[in-house]
């Protein structure tokens, strides 16, 4: 095989889907997703095989590239050896590759590139006039006008997959991609979920029976810390604070500033949905109580019911971190206690940002 034809094959590396897996059969569905620590050392290995390849020291290249397989099970690694063996001119290893490839990824937009590989191969491995089946395995021979291919039909891709790279030709050697292990707009599906909002608006204490409460402009703060039970829902546990300082006090006989702070914390659970462009939606249900350190009026142990909505968007900052904007809505209230002011409705309207770890 010249150099010209080896360079005229195609690109070394292939695109991946987005969770970092390319979705194959549900024995490797059932596989344990890698470490963190895992997916840091198989880059390590993949950057290094790509320098080997870059200095066209392909058969170097290969145990870099076994490396990142072993350690995160990526099936874009099988294709990336195969290719190596194929230009450093060793058709059976690669022939052994490229089928694997296939059996770890059925789904691949690279299919049909991959069995044309395959096709090549066997062909200038088959004797004059007769070529083997391209799954690698001796078969019945046909004349090789009309080779054969016993390869499963090709199977709709996974959303998220690119076109297959291009075939540089004579132009110049395949130039490496660097593969994802995982893709951003697709991370909100594992493990840990710890969130923080915090945003600013309207705060208000009213009382049921009377025209007359505390309102002002103040803060709201939500924290949630849980984990994902689907791929984009995780459930939480949330504490929320909400608080308007020197609020406006109205009814009761009263007109004016009061000084003072009148807030309501809660505590309780909820759950978040992440849609695939990175906006979300949360709902969660609390307890809550009202406190007031003015004048004028007395809460005391005033206890109740609150629902806390956030709706946003948020942009992926690294593997782990993601920020954005938030509107925050805190509706409740609080039943009548011993003071016989009468029972209070509490809300909170705010706007501000959001930050994520998962």
């Amino acid at each position: 095989m010249s150099i010209r034809s080896c360079l005229s094959l195609g690109m070394v590396v292939a695109a991946v889907s987005g969770s970092g897996f390319i979705p194959s059969s549900s024995a490797s569905a059932a596989e344990a997703a890698p470490s963190d620590a895992d997916k840091a050392e198989a880059r390590k290995h993949f950057d290094q095989g790509r320098r080997l390849f870059d200095l066209r020291r392909y058969m170097e290249s290969v145990p870099e590239f076994e490396s990142a397989y072993r350690l995160s099970g990526d099936p874009a690694f099988l294709y990336n050896i195969a290719q190596s063996y194929r230009l450093a001119d060793r058709p059976d290893e690669a022939i052994h590759y490229y089928n694997t490839f296939l059996k770890r990824a059925p789904n691949t937009k690279l299919r049909a590139e991959v069995e044309r590989r395959l096709n090549e191969l066997q062909s200038a491995k088959a004797p004059p006039n007769q070529v083997t089946e391209p799954s690698g395995r001796t078969g019945e021979t046909t004349p090789s006008s009309e080779p054969s291919s016993q390869l499963p039909p090709a199977a709709t891709a996974p959303a998220g997959w690119g076109a297959p790279p291009a075939d540089p030709g004579s132009a110049g050697r395949p130039e490496p991609v660097m593969i994802p292990m995982s893709r951003p707009s697709d991370r909100f599906s594992r493990g840990f979920f710890g969130q923080a909002e915090i945003g600013l608006g309207f705060v208000s204490a009213q009382i049921s029976d009377v025209d007359g409460g505390l309102s002002g402009f103040g803060g709201l703060f939500n924290l949630r810390a849980g984990s994902f039970l689907l791929p984009r829902l995780a459930v939480f546990a949330q504490l929320s604070s909400a608080a308007a300082s020197d609020p406006t006090l109205s009814g009761l006989g009263f007109s004016g500033t009061a000084s003072g702070t009148v807030g309501f914390t809660g505590f309780g659970g909820g759950a978040i949905y992440y849609l695939p462009s990175n906006w979300f939606g949360s709902a969660s249900l609390l307890v809550q109580k009202l406190t007031w350190d003015g004048p004028i009026l007395t809460v005391s142990d005033s206890y109740g019911a609150a629902l806390s909505l956030s709706a946003g968007h948020e942009w992926v900052l690294n593997d782990r971190w993601s920020g954005g904007v938030v509107g925050q809505l805190h509706a409740g209230g609080v039943g009548d206690d011993a003071s016989g002011n009468g029972a209070w409705t509490t809300i909170a309207l705010c706007v501000g940002g959001v930050i994520t770890y998962n």
